[in-house]
This record gives structure tokens, sequence and C-alpha cells, in this order.
């Protein structure tokens, strides 16, 4: 007579109970070793797979040494090792990669390395390579466990992983319908993040400053882009290219200098410009410039810091001067103190400013004295902006489609 198996869940609720005097109990008696929980609900969980889930050390090592399949994975993928290797349960890790777990087996890709990695468990990250797990096996998005590290900022894991040679310059595969961070670095993801200690170990282990997103942004326009000064200064020292462009939210020739200039970044825009940036590369279809932006949006100081270095004011962003926009934006409250031919769209910001800081002493004493005069040709003005604006000036339309540049 064939023997019967007893195919029973207590095994099961042993397990997740941590009772592993009841689990020899129901293996002695016959349980299936390797039985899963049946239905939709269960997904094919094992016993193992729950003292894992629990942290029950001494019943896995019980269903370990009875000869539970290691590598029997839940429906969906996932393994007892996987799972050990993302909670951080390194003593439980080390049992199953010794009684024979697959180390690289992927659960949607992901790797047990990857997800330790992410999770910034360093010793099971060294556990698992000294088992022979690929350092530079990436996902399904191409993400690989050092560029997993770099995005969680795990400093030991990614200095560990570079000196297992790991590969600093594999980048993601894909990245969204629209393409997203497809073709970043895990420097561009540090130098996005601003994680200076990073992106100085990647420079170091030869990592690509000029290797970019799909879209063309580079780890410089990324740190540029959320001002992030001091990441910005060491990819210039490892000769960044400061001039590349980004075709970014259909703004193609964006540059790290129209980026930072557009978001008042006022010490990212000097150092760029100290490291020859070019003041007036405007962006292809618009003509808008690096001072264009940094007028629309207000951000005075760094208006003057491109005129002062030799921006050229004159040059417009379709058919808008940037003295218009400094104008309409930061210096409206000075339109009382300015003549009628530096508030139109030919008016030169060079000479505003110059009038501005000349008449500067006569600020306070105007606001103090006010004839009735005055106050005629200051309420005319107001009107003749008030039917200006309701007239538009079609800047908004355009504005529209570089807004997400600010973002």
């Amino acid at each position: 007579m064939a023997q019967i198996v007893c195919v029973c869940p207590q095994i099961v609720d042993a397990a997740q109970k941590g009772n592993a005097k009841m689990v020899r109990e129901l293996l002695a008696a016959g349980a299936d070793v390797n039985y899963s929980i049946p239905g939709v609900d269960g997904t094919g969980r094992t016993a193992l797979d729950i003292a894992t889930v629990n942290n029950h050390l001494e019943v896995v090592q019980v269903l370990v040494d009875t000869w539970a399949d290691v590598n029997k994975s839940r429906k969906n993928g996932v393994t007892p090792l996987f799972i050990a290797a993302t909670q951080g349960w390194l003593q439980i890790v080390q049992v199953l990669i010794a009684a024979g777990a697959v180390v690289d087996q992927a659960y949607d890709g992901t790797t047990p390395l990857s997800a330790a990695a992410q999770e910034g468990h360093l010793l099971i990250v060294q556990a698992l390579v000294a088992a022979g797990a690929g350092v530079n096996k990436g996902g399904k998005d191409g993400i690989t466990p050092v560029c997993m590290a770099v995005q969680q900022g795990h400093l030991q894991i990614v200095n560990f992983l570079i000196a297992s040679a790991a590969n600093v310059n594999k980048a993601k595969t894909s990245g969204g319908a629209r393409g997203g961070t497809r073709g970043a670095t895990p420097l561009f993801f540090a130098a996005d993040a601003g994680n200076l200690q990073i992106v100085q170990v990647l420079i170091a282990a030869a990592a690509d400053v000029h290797k970019a997103r799909r879209d063309g942004a580079t780890p410089l326009f990324m740190a540029a882009h959320n001002g992030h000064l001091q990441v910005v200064e060491a990819l210039i020292a490892a000769s960044a290219d400061v001039n590349k462009a980004a075709d970014v939210n259909k703004a193609q020739g964006c540059t790290p200098l129209l980026i930072a200039a557009s978001n008042g970044h006022l010490q990212v825009v000097r150092a760029l410009i100290a490291a020859g940036a070019n003041l007036d590369k405007a962006i292809k279809t618009s003509r808008i410039t690096p001072l264009f932006m940094a007028a629309n949006n207000g951000h005075l100081q760094v208006v003057e810091a491109l005129i002062n270095d030799g921006a050229d004011a004159s040059l417009r962003g379709a058919g808008i001067s940037p003295m218009y926009l400094a104008a309409k934006n930061g210096l409206l409250r000075y339109y009382p103190l300015l003549p009628p031919e530096l508030t139109s769209h030919s008016a030169d910001l060079k000479a505003v400013l110059a009038f501005l800081r000349a008449k500067w002493g006569d600020c306070r004493k105007t606001k103090k004295t006010r004839s009735d005069k005055d106050k005629k040709r200051r309420a005319r003005r107001r009107q003749e902006r008030k039917q200006e604006a309701g007239r538009g000036d079609g800047l908004d339309p355009l504005l529209d489609k570089i807004a997400k540049l600010s973002t």
C-alpha cells in the first residue's frame, strides 16, 4: 500500500506562529514540507515562506533540514531568499544560501541583491555577492543593484558594489510611456538628489559625466535644475560640458544655465558662468535665453548677474524683450519711476537698471511727496497697463510649453 502523505494546513499555521516543536511533530506525522496554501488568497505560500516573513529562524532551519524546497516561489515569483534579503533577515539569508537557494532568482526582474541594496542591508549585500550574486544584473528596466543603492543614498553599499566590479555607467533601459528616466545612470540619480559624497565616489570610479538621459539631460543639468551647487562644482571639476543642452518638455536646447536661471539658483548660475557657460544660448524653437527666463520669473539677482557678465539684453524670445518681462514681474513696483520709453517691449534692460540705480536715492522721496499731477500720471499708467493686460501680450501660451522647467 502506498504511503499516504498528510498534506495539511497545520504546518503552515505552526510556521506562522514560530512553533518549531509543532512543525517537527507534523513533519514526523507525514506533513508535506512543501505544502502551499491553495486558492487565490494563498498565492502559493509555503511554510518556509511564512516562517521567513516572520523571521522565525528556528522554524526555517527545521524546514530546511527536512528538505524544504528553498527555491519554491509564490505564484508571483517571490522566493524565501528574496523575502529575507528585502526584510534584512541576515541569518535566514545565510541558512537559505547554505541550503542551495538560487541567489539571482528574481521577482518581477528584481534580484535579492537589488532588493537588499535598495533597502540598505549591507551585510546581506555582502553575503549575496560572496555567494555569487550578479552585481550587474539589472531588472526589467535595467536598474542594477548599484543604481538601487545610489537612489536610496546608501553610500557604504555603493562603495562595496563598486569594489565588487559594479558597472557605474549601466543605465536604465526603460522609464515610462514617454521615456521617463530611460538612459539615466547612477551618476544621474546621485546628481539629481544632490548627494555629493556618492557623486564624488562615482566620479572617482570613472562614471561618465556626459552620459545623458534619453532627452539629453545630463547629471550637470539635473544638479543645476535643483540648485545643488556643490554637485555642480564637482561635475564641472570633472570636465562636465556646461553647454550640453537637453530637450525637456518640448523645450529643445535647454542648457544647465538656462534651467538654473529659470529656477533662480544664483550661485549655480555664477558657477556655470565661471566655467564658460554660453550666456545667450537659447531654446531652439522660441529663442528664449537664460536672461529671458530669469526676467520672466522675477529673479532679479540672476538678471543682474547675467547682465554684468555680458548677457545680451537685446535678444528676444518669441519677440518679447527680457526688459519687458523684468518690468512686468520683478520690477513692476518701480514702474512709477520709469519713463515711458523704459516700459515698452523695446526697452533696453541695461538702461532700466542704470536708470534705477541712478534714481534710487529719489525713491523714498518720491513715495513721501507726490503731487496731484504725479498721482494722475500714476493712475493713467495703471489704467494703460490694465488695458494692455486685457489685450494680452502673447506670452502665456509660449511659457506654458516650458513651465515644467521650473518645477
